[in-house]
């Protein structure tokens, strides 16, 4: 069972007016220990002192530790929380075991996941989606690193294999020149030696997702130079801001589109390029 508030007042007072009927309502209507989750939407949310009215639920949430059942960790403009950034702790069971059940699947994925974004990492709704659907088509593997040294070992460790996969993806901060692997790892569009390894590591005709902001984006990008260097991949990218992936939705076959959505589906914001030409967006 679950609770959502919505709220589109800015901020105070009328967030907090708003909040304390909501906790009344709900003290009188919900049985203690049966909530699975909150979902709280609109602006107002930190103006009303958020911890206060967890707090006030305290209660009624089955998990015993409230504040791992939701937790706030951005703000997009004056849309400030949505759905997808509930941090829910069964949810990274839930992936890992999506992981090891996809080991049966012929065709592989490598997934680099940033290190330490909390919004791409194993405790969100939207991420459970995208693991399940790419879980039906792919083994998947997922490449974390906490340092470029860790990285750059853990790249010799899959060249000396000389393993190779039907699709690679970035789960990470982007730019139109850069991406963000880990703390102080940065792949530009000079990382030559990157872009080599990586030709090496994708299947003649494989699939390179760029589930970043702004990979796409420009005449000359990084989805563009990774695409000149892996001339046989499709790479996929988007041209603006995905805002923390509320604007990157993956289909059944795990295959992403990108819009600029904020709150509701946007503009297609998709790019697609082949041997270093853009081909569609």
């Amino acid at each position: 069972m679950s609770i959502s508030l919505s709220s589109f007042f800015p901020a105070l007072p009328q967030a907090q007016d708003l909040y304390a009927k909501a906790m009344h309502l709900a003290k009188q209507y919900i049985q203690p220990g049966t909530l699975d989750w909150i979902e709280l939407l609109g602006p107002g949310f930190v103006g009303a002192g958020y911890q206060v009215f967890l707090e006030g639920f305290s209660s009624l949430i089955r998990l015993p530790n409230l504040k791992e059942c939701i937790m706030a960790v951005g703000v997009l403009g004056t849309m400030a929380f949505h759905h997808k950034y509930l941090k829910i702790p069964f949810v990274k069971r839930e992936i890992q075991a999506v992981i090891e059940s996809s080991k049966k699947n012929d065709q592989t994925v490598l997934i680099f996941r940033s290190f330490s974004a909390d919004w791409i990492a194993f405790k969100t709704h939207s991420n459970l989606d995208k693991y399940q659907k790419l879980g039906k088509n792919f083994s998947i593997e997922v490449f974390e690193s906490s340092s470029k040294q860790d990285r750059h070992y853990s790249q010799d460790q899959l060249a000396s294999q000389k393993k190779k996969y039907n699709r690679i993806d970035f789960h990470n901060h982007g730019s139109p020149d850069c991406l963000q692997l880990g703390p102080g790892d940065i792949i530009s569009t000079g990382s030559i030696g990157f872009f080599e390894w990586l030709n090496d590591r994708i299947k003649p005709g494989g699939t390179i997702v760029l589930d970043v902001c702004q990979a796409g984006k420009g005449l000359e990008n990084i989805a563009r130079c990774i695409s000149k260097f892996c001339p046989e991949a499709t790479v996929l990218a988007s041209s603006d801001d995905i805002h923390g992936y509320l604007g990157s939705e993956y289909d059944r076959r795990g295959t992403p589109s990108f819009n600029n959505g904020t709150f509701f589906k946007g503009k297609d914001i998709t790019r697609i390029y082949r041997d270093g030409n853009l081909v569609k967006g």
